[in-house]
């Protein structure tokens, strides 16, 4: 069995309890997963929203390219993660593979999207003038964001977003 563990506030730290990971082929336990708490929960979204100031200043590119490093990391990795998604889903090779190669992908797409502002509405300021004017809109990071999910079996699970303080709408998979 691998050991594992939360990443919290730049830091590998131990869950407060484990999950054993249950393989649906052989049903016996292939790994034992850290389990945060509330407490570490509420770490890990304190130090997001720290964090969060001085990432959104970084250039949305230079942020690209952190986001292509874990692509390559991925990909490293992407037969390896292949087999852990199999094992824990119960899913066939073809569909982990199908998955696994879709995140490496969505990665190095959403590297490559800007957020430009769209100019919505332009007028010339009186009928003879070279000044313009014009409304826009500008899609900007949302802040602080997390997801948090309490697996009932392989069918389904529910899903939390956290933004602040406050919890989402459950989103039912």
């Amino acid at each position: 069995m691998s050991e594992f563990r939360l990443l919290i506030d730049g830091k590998q730290v131990p869950g407060a309890a484990e999950l054993a990971v249950i393989n649906p082929a052989t049903e016996e336990v292939f790994v034992v997963a850290p389990r945060a708490d509330r407490a570490q929960l509420d770490q890990a979204i304190a130090s997001a929203k720290a964090a969060f100031p001085a990432w959104s200043k970084i250039p949305i590119r230079q942020r690209g390219a952190l986001l292509v490093k874990l692509a390559d990391a991925m990909e490293a990795r992407k037969d390896e993660f292949i087999r852990l998604l199999t094992s824990e889903q119960g899913k066939p090779l073809r569909k982990s593979r199908w998955e696994v190669n879709g995140a490496i992908h969505h990665l190095r797409h959403v590297t490559n999207m800007d957020l430009p502002p769209r100019v919505l509405k332009t007028r010339r300021k009186g009928s003879f003038s070279s000044t313009r004017r014009w409304v826009s809109s500008r899609r900007l990071p949302p802040g602080t964001t997390g997801l948090a999910s309490h697996r009932k079996d392989c069918a389904g699970s529910v899903d939390r977003q956290y933004d602040g303080d406050k919890a989402r709408r459950p989103q039912h998979h």
